[in-house]
């Protein structure tokens, strides 16, 4: 226990505290058992950005995110446009009929003008990287769906 101590000790103390053999042998016994590898806090973010548009038959589109108020609401949006996005990489364009009813509450709550026209749909519009060295520059790709 007391070699345990000692090299943590080492290990998370000044370097100019401990000579530079031990802080050598402290960092190759505690990193192993402690490092993160910064992989946990900093994950890679995704190259698309994502979000689901609603229109009415004829109508303009509307991003549905904009017209929710409480964080539940948006979050449950963004998760949505996530959900459909995955999917529709895969050739799946039509949610699972959960995420349907889900879409079609939110735009019955916060959008009733909508929700009223039979010909409601949903789009997912991305905006991807293209060249990770230049992330500012992004294409637009544009999904439209019906979640019925």
């Amino acid at each position: 226990a007391a070699f345990h101590i000692a090299l943590l000790a080492a290990y998370t103390v000044p370097d100019r505290v401990v000579p530079e053999v031990l802080r050598h042998w402290s960092a190759v016994y505690a990193r192993p058992l402690f490092h993160q590898q910064w992989k946990l806090f900093a994950p890679d973010p995704p190259p698309c950005s994502c979000a689901l548009e609603v229109r009415a038959m004829g109508g303009a589109w509307k991003p549905l995110e904009q017209h929710t108020d409480s964080y539940m609401e948006r979050r449950t949006v963004r998760s949505l446009a996530r959900y459909v996005q995955q999917h529709v990489h895969r050739g799946e364009v039509v949610p699972l009929p959960p995420l349907q009813e889900a879409m079609r509450n939110l735009v019955q709550l916060r959008m009733p003008t909508l929700s009223a026209s039979e010909g409601t749909c949903f789009r997912l519009v991305e905006a991807c990287i293209t060249d990770p060295a230049t992330p500012a520059l992004r294409i637009d790709r544009i999904t439209e769906f019906d979640p019925r």
